[in-house]
């Protein structure tokens, strides 16, 4: 089947998930994740990347499928310059708003912010909105201290960071690898 076909991509996003549900690297990051917070309103995706085309995104994508499941937030958002319309169908197919507003906007409800392997730049920029909800994504711990802002350094002093662990012999380590949870420490 051609790599952009939507119901071959749909199938093997559905495959994707049901692997990281039934591997324990999941329950040990579902039971880390509860330790920092146990509902949101909204689920903020920003840097997914092209769904369609590339195993990485596909499994980020799952795992924001699972966080639904788990959680039942009212609304999920995602935003990436580089979707396409397909990448835009297969977010539709599992009721994902494709945003187009600016993701610095912060939120007013109770938010997690899903940013896997955003730049940096984007991490920094929302700093602000970030610091006031839980953010899984770069992990902040292995920032490169010359060319990091002082915003982002008080925040990673402040926050309680987990980073998610990953072994490199899963299929999926690339697509967490270097991340962690974050949040401010109450």
């Amino acid at each position: 089947m051609p790599i952009g076909d939507l119901q071959y991509c749909i199938r093997i996003i559905n495959n994707y998930k049901q692997e990281l549900v039934d591997s324990n690297w999941y329950q040990t990051f579902i039971n880390t994740l509860q330790d920092y917070h146990s509902s949101f309103d909204e689920i903020r995706c920003l840097a997914l990347g092209k769904i369609s085309d590339a195993v990485n995104p596909r499994f980020q994508l799952a795992l924001l499928l699972l966080l639904q499941e788990q959680y039942h937030p009212k609304r999920i958002t995602a935003w990436d310059p580089v979707f396409n319309d397909m990448d835009r169908d297969i977010l539709s197919h599992f009721n994902i708003v494709v945003t187009e507003e600016n993701p610095e906007q912060t939120c007013k409800a109770a938010t997690l912010w899903y940013i896997p392997h955003g730049p940096m730049s984007m991490i920094e920029s929302l700093i602000p909105a970030i610091q006031q909800d839980l953010y899984i994504g770069n992990n902040l711990l292995e920032l490169d201290l010359e060319k990091t802002s002082p915003q982002s350094l008080a925040y990673s002093k402040k926050a309680r960071i987990t980073p998610i662990n990953t072994n490199k012999k899963e299929r999926w380590f690339q697509a967490f690898n270097s991340m962690a949870i974050h949040a401010l420490s109450d």
